[in-house]
């Protein structure tokens, strides 16, 4: 998804910092996403990974709120996250709801509200 040459990985665990450093050689930090170490405007692209539903809201507008800073102008920002299954035969959604340690899995609405305090949502996919 991103320029190979340009772009930085964080994650606040060591551990997974460790295996991707070790695994692609690139430019990955441990960085608690709530207070980056970047300068404003240092991205034209972020990518949010399955993280806001291990997340309060209060903890999800911190990480937005940064996001934004560090975010161009001009740049988009692709979450994917996880969301409630929505039929009652998705086995493998519910195995992985089951196994899932996130606490705050919304609905898609949900997470447009939360994402709409600083962003302005142009598409959703919903995938069932």
């Amino acid at each position: 998804l991103f320029n190979h040459g340009n772009y930085a990985g964080i994650d606040i665990s060591k551990r997974y910092i460790e295996y991707a450093k070790k695994k692609y050689r690139k430019n990955f930090e441990v960085m608690n996403a709530a207070s980056l170490k970047f300068i404003d405007s240092s991205f034209n692209n972020i990518l949010i990974f399955g993280l806001i539903h291990h997340l309060s809201d209060q903890d999800v507008w911190a990480v937005l709120c940064e996001a934004k800073r560090v975010l161009d102008s001009q740049g988009k920002m692709l979450v994917i996250e996880d969301i409630p299954t929505l039929f009652y035969f998705n086995i493998f959604g519910k195995i992985m709801h089951y196994f899932d340690r996130g606490k705050y899995i919304r609905s898609l609405q949900q997470y447009n509200n939360l994402l709409a305090h600083y962003f302005f949502v142009i598409n959703y996919f919903l995938n069932t």
